[in-house]
């Protein structure tokens, strides 16, 4: 038997024995996220908030649900968020990634905000429990996220975009994802700068897809669809709805796919793509 012939049959052994013992590392499992801004009313828990939160419960099932802002009308103080916000969308508490929107800022220094979603933002980080700051990011399966504070009204954002540039440069993950309120190119732009693939947002109260927004290659998903109120559609946007409901993400190894569940249960919007090579 040849030398070449005896390494080829070694390496083959070994392969079947690393199979047979449990194979190779498996890659890292899809994960499924809900996402949704502009959610709840003042006072008592509205009709479509609940119906918004029972498609998190019964069609989408996810890890974690993003929350893209604007959770708590009519100032997100903390009492709104406890007797409006808690008893639908605040089931998910635990999961939930969140930032905060402008009418969380109608209290000083979005106290409420911080104080109902303080335990689950402190193992993001100090960055994320300070209200002069509230930004943060973690990876999440094989995706790195980026949550971000839009309110520059009321934060330092020349600092923030700073963090945000030397953050994105100092990850190495193909696939890149951000989550913020307002739907702005202030922040549009230096993500796509850095080749995030999608963007989540809220404060206009429909569904919008953007496949290229403002022409930066940064696919945009406009959710304001949480319960709040409906808005006027741009019908200059690659899909439109006028309809309460959650957005569904599947972020994948190297791709991802969406779509837009109403809250009667329709898709109303879906599609998919790979992430920037």
């Amino acid at each position: 038997m040849s030398h070449q012939r005896t390494i080829t049959r070694f390496v083959v052994t070994v392969a079947m024995a690393t199979l047979i013992v449990g194979g190779a590392a498996p890659a890292a499992l899809a994960v499924t996220v809900a996402a949704g801004g502009d959610i709840a009313k003042p006072d008592a828990p509205g009709k479509r908030q609940t119906q918004t939160a029972g498609l998190i419960t019964n069609d989408i099932q996810p890890a974690k649900v993003f929350a893209l802002g604007d959770e708590q009308y009519p100032s997100g103080e903390f009492a709104q968020f406890l007797a409006s916000y808690d008893p639908t969308w605040g089931v998910f508490k635990g999961m939930t990634v969140p930032v905060p929107g402008n009418h969380e800022y109608a209290t000083p220094n979005a106290a409420g905000y911080f104080q109902y979603f303080g335990s689950v933002l402190s193992p993001f980080g100090a960055t994320a429990t300070d209200p002069a700051k509230g930004y943060y990011s973690f990876n999440l399966g094989d995706w790195h996220i980026v949550a971000i504070n839009s309110n520059c009204f009321a934060i330092d954002c020349p600092s923030e975009l700073s963090w945000i540039q030397q953050d994105l440069a100092a990850d190495s993950h193909l696939c890149e994802l951000a989550l913020y309120h307002h739907p702005i190119k202030k922040f549009a732009k230096p993500l796509a700068a850095q080749g995030v693939d999608v963007a989540l947002v809220g404060h206009k109260h429909v569904y919008e897809r953007w496949n290229d927004v403002f022409g930066l290659n940064l696919r945009e998903l406009i959710i304001g669809t949480g319960g709040k109120s409906l808005g006027t559609l741009d019908p200059a946007a690659d899909a439109e709805v006028h309809a309460y409901g959650v957005a569904k993400m599947t972020l994948n190894t190297g791709n991802y796919s969406w779509s837009f569940i109403d809250v009667t249960g329709a898709v109303r919007d879906s599609g998919s793509d790979t992430c920037h090579a």
